[in-house]
């Protein structure tokens, strides 16, 4: 598959090669919504901690989904509904289930409808 920014325009200045962490996450998020076909749908609890709750102004959402998807998805779903979850997710742990996650770690475990997918950023005092 050709990178992402290959699909620009050719007369556009081309910045950096690389893509921000947010817009990297929101291409892989609206590819996976390009590949769902209409059907059963479910859904994914995702829970904000600390920061992560202060940055989305709300403690939960709620992701609807056709099957499994990767933490990857999830992550890039939450960063299209609150794009100042950018700067937080890379330093944030994972739960899910009883695991717990680095977040680069994450990605490519597979979260099924009817999980809960919980982000905790670093805080102090613990």
């Amino acid at each position: 598959m050709a990178p992402i920014w290959s699909k620009r325009p050719k007369n556009q200045e081309h910045r950096d090669a690389t893509l921000s962490l947010g817009e990297l996450m929101c291409a892989q998020y609206y590819r996976y919504l390009g590949n769902v076909r209409k059907g059963s749908m479910a859904q994914i609890t995702l829970r904000y901690w600390a920061g992560a709750r202060a940055a989305t102004a709300v403690d939960r959402d709620e992701m609807v989904v056709e099957g499994p998807v990767p933490i990857s998805v999830v992550a890039s779903w939450a960063v299209a509904q609150h794009p100042a979850l950018a700067k937080i997710m890379p330093v944030c742990r994972v739960l899910l289930g009883r695991e717990t996650y680095l977040y680069e770690d994450a990605m490519p475990v597979i979260v099924e409808p009817g999980q809960r997918v919980e982000f905790l950023p670093p805080f102090a005092g613990g």
